[in-house]
Formats: structure tokens, sequence, C-alpha cells
């Protein structure tokens, strides 16, 4: 009995070793998104007002509001209206790409996209408007060139433009909390 029992117990050993090995000895490659998201109001055609965004990936469903948040980043939309988040813990897969920003609907990738973890991964929903789901941006021309941009209004945060968007603009929209999604 004494050595089924010492057995059993070296076999736990080895196990754990084996596991502390293999899962904590591994470091992953962060995944880097960059996204050329512009918002109505805020681009000139050369130049965008620098403002605070988030970037969700969401996984599943046949639709982004039927997915799953996976893991969402801030940063800021920079002077050429773009934004760079890293996802430390990202595993390649399919996901829907959502772009947050106070004031404006979110607006999602028109698929969900195939990212490989590791990689950098670049998308612009401003160049075309097939690229965001559900006719998330509307069209602006500057000179020659039409831009897709985020749709202004939604100053409650709730993901609708609504009366209580009027309000709250005529009183000053409180700042959206962009890490915590509006209810859906």
């Amino acid at each position: 009995m004494k050595t089924k029992t010492h057995f059993l117990s070296l076999v736990a050993v080895a196990a754990c070793v084996l596991f502390f090995n293999t899962g904590i000895m591994k470091a992953q490659t962060p995944t880097t998104v960059q996204v050329k998201a512009l918002a109505q109001g805020m681009w000139t055609g050369s130049v965008h007002k620098t403002t605070p965004a988030a970037v969700e990936l969401r996984s599943g469903g046949v639709t982004p509001l039927t997915s799953t948040l996976v893991d969402r980043r801030t940063a800021m939309i920079s002077s050429s209206g773009t934004l760079t988040v890293v996802y430390p813990n990202l595993t390649t897969g399919s996901y829907w790409l959502i772009v947050r920003c106070a004031g404006f609907l979110p607006i999602s990738s028109s698929t969900a996209l195939s990212i490989t973890a590791g990689s950098t991964f670049s998308y612009d929903f401003s160049d075309n408007a097939s690229k965001a789901f559900d006719e998330g941006t509307i069209g602006v021309t500057i000179g020659a060139t039409t831009y897709y941009v985020l749709k202004a209004g939604d100053f409650t945060g709730d993901g609708g433009t609504n009366p209580t968007d009027v309000n709250a603009m005529l009183q000053g929209y409180p700042k959206v909390n962009l890490s915590v999604p509006p209810a859906n």
C-alpha cells in the first residue's frame, strides 16, 4: 500500500512540474491593433482633434450585438485619426472590432476579422462605408475626398441617439466612462 501511495505522489509531483514548465514559462507576444476611426466634426481632412476612445475585440455571435467581449483597451485618437492598442494575451481567432468614443455612436467592423496573436493588425473604417456594420459610419466630403466617420450625437453613452442626448448636449454632456460598455 505504501508503494502505491508513493507512486501516486510521484505522479502528482511530476504533473505539477510539467504544468509549471509548460504553462508558466511560456511568454505570449502582445498583439497590436491599429485602427483609423475618424469622428464627425473632429476631422478637417488633414488633422483630427485628439480624443480618447476604446477599442473592443468581441468573439462569437453572428453580429457584433450577439458577440462576447474578449478585451477592451483605451487610447487616444491621434491627430492623424488613428489609435493603437496592445492586447497582451490575445489568442488567434476571429473578432468583431468595435470603437467607442464619447459623444459618438459606436462602430463595429462589418464582419468578424481574423487576427493572429503576436502580430500587428490594421483596420481603416474611414475609406469605405462597407467596412462598418449596419451603416455605422456617415460619409463626409472634404474637398474632393469622402471620409466615413463615427456619427456624432450619443451624448449620454447609451448606444443610440434620442431626445435625452439633446438635453445632455445642451447641459454640457458628461464624459462617458469608456471602460464600461453601454447596456444592450
